[in-house]
């Protein structure tokens, strides 16, 4: 993918840039360009390579002098051959990153100062993290947040320098709102998926329903009951249960004829 021009303007939203390879950026190279945006993206497994002994810089993403953001996104296993910025390579220009993860890159970031950013390097800068972000599968390149995620509001909601400002993007990479406020900060997460809390299964067997969710230890879940969904939706306690790990499961007795809608409650 390639973002080369010397006036601005240039945006890329919600994709998943993977399986590339080029001289420069493997995954996207942002040249000259002004007040370009690069937001909520998946940019992983690409590859920046070595010709003749020279280039090989920005295995994910190649930033050459202009002004580019790069936000809310999340650079992972990405390689540049040459050593230098297997994540982010920035060369010249007044470009930043922010709300961003730079996981298992090698040198997740060359040249530049990420801010509200998960980065396994450890590099210092204003809101930066450097614990793992704990990926759903890495190894089956799901880069979803678990529940358990320091990432999980732990972004800036700030507009990015720029003129206009470059706001923050109000979607993740699938499409999906932000902000889903887990920890009572309201907050966006770093990366390009805003982690949704959501029941994982619902089963019904011999008169008992089961529901299994994922959890953090040591926090108390209530479950709700309405038998009717309208405007004004009265809810009742169904249960509580005090999660011991990271998956919960709460089951209760129910006929079944019985028509039901349960919904999950918990304080940050």
């Amino acid at each position: 993918m390639l973002v080369f021009q010397e006036d601005g303007g240039a945006r890329i939203l919600y994709c998943r840039i993977r399986d590339n390879w080029a001289a420069y950026g493997g995954g996207v190279y942002a040249g000259y360009a002004s007040n370009a945006v690069i937001a909520s993206c998946m940019i992983y497994d690409n590859r920046a390579k070595l010709y003749y002994g020279y280039y090989g810089k920005g295995g994910g993403v190649r930033l050459y002098y202009g002004s580019i953001t790069l936000v809310s996104c999340t650079v992972a296993y990405n390689v540049a051959e040459s050593g230098e910025g297997d994540g982010v390579h920035r060369y010249g220009g007044q470009s930043s990153v922010i709300n961003c993860i730079l996981w298992e890159n090698g040198d997740d970031v060359y040249g530049i100062t990420p801010t509200y950013s998960c980065i396994q390097d450890g590099d210092a800068g204003t809101g930066n993290i450097s614990a793992n972000p704990q990926f759903v599968a890495a190894t089956n390149r799901d880069y979803h947040l678990k529940i358990s995620s320091p990432c999980i509001d732990a972004g800036s909601n700030d507009p990015m320098e720029g003129d206009p400002p470059v706001p923050v993007p109000p979607k993740d990479f699938e499409g999906d709102d932000r902000i889903v406020d887990m920890t009572g900060n309201n907050k966006r997460d770093m990366g390009a998926d805003e982690y949704k809390f959501a029941v994982r299964s619902v089963s019904h067997t011999a008169g008992t329903l089961e529901l299994s969710w994922d959890s953090v230890a040591g926090v108390t879940y209530t479950i709700e009951k309405a038998d009717v969904l309208e405007e004004n939706t009265v809810w009742t306690t169904a249960g509580t249960k005090q999660a011991t790990g990271s998956t919960t499961t709460w089951s209760t007795n129910i006929s079944s004829l019985t028509i039901r809608f349960y919904r999950l409650k918990f304080q940050p």
